[in-house]
């Protein structure tokens, strides 16, 4: 059975129109990073039988904050914080009240640390008393 050349230009019409009907209902997608903006981008993009494009996107941005990072390579600010901008653009903050923050916790760790070194030594207290200022003491002795 032979197929007419009419029928055969017919068959090719047919399935190129719904090909064509196929990409009006598939979008194209995309994900890429742009470095310049530093933001991610996913997106789909729908062609309509004229040629107009409608997309639908997301962009996100990846964050890195090291206070480490601002603290030992940046500038200190006048209200006291800490910033620091990496090569790539990246940009490391720390402020004045986290700083505080992590000295304190830093100098609590330091004492306790030297207590662990040296544990039979008499403790000092905050108040540089060697007994709590807050407990009575009493000396008991046995007849």
């Amino acid at each position: 059975m032979s197929v007419s050349p009419s029928a055969q230009t017919s068959l090719h019409t047919t399935t190129v129109n719904i090909f064509k009907a196929a990409t009006l209902l598939v979008p194209q997608i995309i994900a890429n990073y742009d470095d310049e903006t530093r933001h991610n981008k996913v997106a789909a993009t729908w062609t309509d039988q004229e040629g107009y494009r409608t997309t639908y996107g997301v962009e996100f941005r990846a964050v890195h904050n090291s206070e480490r990072i601002a603290i030992d390579k940046g500038n200190r600010q006048p209200d006291g914080s800490f910033v620091y901008v990496a090569p790539n653009g990246n940009v490391h903050t720390c402020t004045l009240e986290r700083f505080m923050a992590i000295a304190k916790m830093q100098a609590e760790q330091a004492m306790h640390q030297e207590q662990r070194k040296q544990p039979h030594a008499p403790h000092t207290y905050a108040s540089g008393e060697p007994n709590d200022p807050e407990v009575q003491y009493v000396n008991v002795t046995a007849n």
